[in-house]
């Protein structure tokens, strides 16, 4: 689809009812088993890192945020980082109100794959070399290493089904 130029189709706004999500690889079925691990959303940031929902106080130099496939960001309402309908202000994923802000598969967040698994691995790719850069990391094959392991990890997955 990104070869024949799908994935950047000018669409404005997300489809009513919300994005549609094509399962191949077994997604659905990992975290039935729960074969994922996850934690909760932090409660808040301290000047170091956040606090986690159990009181734990954790020193941490970058967040990911995986929110799922209904974004809600509440937890971001003190930042002033959305527009009144609660879009959020970015140019490619990097925050345009905090500095060392970043997300990865917004709707539209680089093209029309942004909102899905397959894009997003582009848009996360992006969004961690300017992270790298933000934190002092200047290598430009991180992003991409980062990338391949994930996709390397995902086959290993899929061959084990």
């Amino acid at each position: 689809m990104h070869t024949l130029g799908i994935d950047h189709i000018p669409i404005k706004k997300p489809p009513k009812g919300g994005i549609p999500v094509i399962d191949t690889v077994g997604y659905r079925k990992s975290i039935k088993a729960g074969e994922f691990d996850r934690k909760l959303i932090f409660d808040r940031f301290t000047e170091k890192g956040v606090v986690w929902q159990d009181g734990m106080e954790e020193s941490i130099d970058l967040v990911i945020f995986a929110t799922g496939f209904r974004p809600r960001f509440k937890w971001l309402s003190g930042l002033n980082v959305m527009d009144r309908e609660g879009n959020i202000l970015h140019r490619r994923g990097v925050s345009e109100i905090v500095s060392g802000l970043y997300f990865a598969g917004l709707f539209l967040q680089r093209n029309a794959a942004s909102g899905n698994v397959r894009g997003a691995a582009f848009d996360a790719e992006y969004v961690v070399r300017r992270a790298l850069h933000h934190l002092g990391v200047h290598s430009r094959s991180a992003a991409k290493d980062a990338r391949q392991t994930a996709w390397r990890q995902l086959r290993r997955k899929l061959d084990q089904e």
